[in-house]
């Protein structure tokens, strides 16, 4: 089984900060897909390069603490995990590393994904990114997102921001999905 660096780190975000969630303070591995969650956000990475062996893969969850370590080397590396009897090893950039991955159900995430074309839209990373930084600006706490009475574009809402901005606003035109 292996997975790619950047596949980790991009997961990380996803990870409860919240100790008393348990398997939710790190990444599931599964077949075919990365997963974390916190509760509120959750990460769902499509794995590169999806488990082809020989033998019955079962989805393992990695503590946050191990992830840190495991990504903290520069570049983007392969990391190859291999199960042992109570323990899982890591091996990467010629090291080994070997965790006891956490016990405990992982919440049933597919339940929370929308499955209903209409459901689903494209919003531009670069300018939303541009929006959340603006709402930070102003102390925006809370923001909002919902569809214009047309259902053509996204707005965002937030409210109790700083002295100078108590309600703030913007509108996103989606990004066609479509290929």
């Amino acid at each position: 089984m292996k997975v790619f660096k950047n596949e980790l780190k991009s997961a990380l975000s996803g990870v409860t900060k919240d100790k008393t969630r348990y398997t939710m303070d790190g990444i599931r591995i599964e077949e075919d897909k990365i997963v974390s969650t916190d509760g509120r956000i959750l990460v769902l990475l499509d794995r590169l390069y999806p488990h082809y062996e020989d033998f019955e893969f079962e989805p393992f969850i990695i503590p946050f603490k191990t992830v840190k370590e495991l990504v903290r080397s520069r570049g983007n590396y392969e990391i190859s995990f291999k199960k042992m009897c109570t323990t899982i090893e890591a091996r990467y950039n010629d090291m080994t590393l070997e965790f006891i991955p956490l016990e405990g159900s992982f919440p049933p995430y597919k339940d929370v994904i929308p499955t209903k074309e209409e459901f689903i839209i494209g919003l531009g990373v670069e300018l939303l990114t541009k929006l959340l930084k603006s709402a930070k600006e102003y102390k925006i706490e809370t923001i909002r997102f919902g569809f214009t009475t047309n259902k053509e574009a996204v707005l965002l809402t937030g409210e109790d921001g700083d002295e100078f901005c108590k309600n703030w606003s913007s509108v996103i035109m989606p990004v066609n999905l479509k290929n």
